[in-house]
């Protein structure tokens, strides 16, 4: 799935009734864009935690005391960390990493400083321990969106999970801001966005699975 900046910028001014930028520019709706994007993931993780879900894998090699977590990581919303000791490849049974192993790397280095490469974010330290062997990590996290840098139309933001059909919940968002800035009226645009997006996140919901009994099935 993937959308370009140039059409989430048609759907905004088609909201805000400007087909040309001559009250908000181009660069002020991409900022609004990307908040709203943000918004949107939000409310879509609250829903279902599971909806942006990834496992990325990394291979460590020995000695080394340090791997970065996935660029793309949502916040700090690593859902699990797994080990494979003393190979290339995923398989066999890994070494589950706790949380609190996350948190006590740094205080078992026993190095004077933060070592080059090591930052904190939202209380974790955001790199993982590296055995004698080499391995491989698999990291199993939420995975956040991009946001567009450029205003060149030729921007197309990869979105992960945000469906194309969801988008104009971003740009009902991101029009509800450029109005609110200049002290417009927004109240038709709220309820607008309150409706569709109460209509998606009752969409991703998690369901249940329907679980046939394998007596009918033989049967």
């Amino acid at each position: 799935m993937a959308t370009s900046l140039s059409a989430m910028l048609l759907q905004v001014r088609d909201f805000l009734d400007e087909p040309a930028a001559d009250r908000w520019s181009q660069a002020e709706l991409r900022r609004y864009i990307n908040e709203g994007m943000r918004q949107v993931q939000s409310q879509l993780q609250a829903a279902n935690e599971d909806y942006f879900l990834r496992v990325e894998t990394a291979t460590a090699a020995a000695g080394s005391y340090e791997l970065a977590f996935p660029a793309d990581i949502w916040g700090n919303k690593l859902r699990a960390l797994y080990y494979y000791d003393n190979t290339s490849t995923v398989g066999g049974v890994p070494y589950k990493v706790p949380p609190t192993s996350l948190e006590i790397i740094y205080d078992n280095l026993n190095v004077s400083g933060i070592p080059t490469g090591y930052t904190y974010h939202a209380g974790f330290i955001r790199w993982a321990p590296i055995l004698t062997n080499n391995g491989v990590f698999r990291f199993v996290y939420a995975m956040k969106e991009t946001a567009f840098q450029t205003d060149g139309s030729d921007d197309t933001n990869n979105l992960g999970q945000i469906a194309d059909e969801h988008t104009d919940c971003i740009s009902l968002y991101a029009a509800i801001l450029a109005r609110d800035k200049v002290g417009a009226p927004v109240e038709r645009l709220t309820d607008m966005y309150r409706t569709r997006m109460a209509q998606i996140l009752s969409d991703v919901q998690p369901t249940d699975p329907v679980t046939t009994p394998q007596q009918r099935i033989d049967d």
